[in-house]
């Protein structure tokens, strides 16, 4: 199958179908990933089912802002959890606005989201020490690089995330 599907793809690229070019790559990938003969390794299959989860194969423009969104929410709510547990079980209006503004940071780094300040939650849970302070009223240092592992990881999929967007604008408009 994946070799019919690769055939019939090389001749929509012949004759400039793009559309009709996408929906046979679509296919070819996913008669690829059921084989289940010797070629197609365990993490193969599994990127490809994250791939067509997560933007159709490159093909679908909305899935990865859909993704994006949900992300910044998902990390905004891990944040709020993780400075309020302790803290405070029952979490204010400015600590949850906080958290989000955090997470708009770490997928936009750029406008009005700004970084954590000495004092508040977030500024607690990465440690950020006030002028001059040698001391740090935070949560303690290993707590700092969980926070601050957690926040790359999220940048990363935020970036993973974009390029797939930028693939299916790309693959929509043709683009070479």
């Amino acid at each position: 199958m994946e070799d019919s599907y690769r055939t019939l793809k090389l001749a929509m690229e012949n004759i400039r179908n793009r559309v009709e070019e996408a929906h046979f790559y679509r296919l070819e990938l996913q008669a690829r990933r059921m084989r289940r003969d010797a070629g197609v390794p365990r993490w193969e299959r599994w990127t490809s089912y994250a791939f067509e989860w997560v933007s159709d194969f490159g093909l679908s423009l909305t899935r990865p802002l859909w993704w994006l969104g949900g992300l910044t929410l998902g990390f905004a709510l891990l944040y709020l959890m993780l400075g309020t547990w302790w803290a405070n079980p029952l979490a204010s209006w400015p600590a949850a606005l906080e958290a989000l503004a955090f997470s708009f940071s770490r997928v936009f780094p750029f406008g009005p989201w700004g970084e954590a300040k000495a004092g508040t939650m977030m500024g607690n849970l990465l440690n950020v020490c006030k002028d001059g302070a040698q001391t740090c009223t935070g949560f303690g240092p290993l707590t700092a690089l969980g926070v601050g592992t957690l926040a790359t990881l999220q940048s990363l999929m935020a970036i993973g995330l974009t390029f797939l967007g930028a693939l299916a604008l790309r693959r929509r408009f043709q683009i070479n």
